[in-house]
């Protein structure tokens, strides 16, 4: 059986109660725990690791990891979301990309 290729992240926006997949960008502490918490009790191996790697580029609009595995990539997407340091929410990009993680740009004189 071929799964679409948004299988996952269609799922996850429909166990957080997303009308739209664009819902899952959105900069509340609500979301973020629902997304997080639904990350979890997904079966990594349900999924293949190219529907793993669309939601890590949706998420976090970050390059994507080395990691080989479904598995690992979804242990690493975890970790990145849970990060102290990773801003939520717009305030970060101005698009309303969750949870990127970006240093600041430097100044050139």
């Amino acid at each position: 059986m071929k799964m679409k290729n948004d299988a996952l992240l269609e799922k996850l926006a429909q166990r957080c109660g997303c009308l739209y997949l664009s819902d899952l960008r959105q900069p509340s502490a609500v979301n973020r725990m629902m997304i997080l918490a639904t990350l979890q009790e997904l079966n990594a191996e349900d999924y293949p690791l190219n529907q793993w790697k669309r939601v890590w580029l949706y998420l976090t609009d970050l390059p994507l990891p080395a990691e080989r595995t479904a598995s690992d990539l979804r242990g690493t997407l975890l970790e990145q979301l849970t990060s102290p340091k990773t801003p939520v929410g717009s305030e970060q990009t101005g698009h309303g990309k969750a949870w990127a993680k970006r240093e600041k740009p430097q100044r050139t004189k």
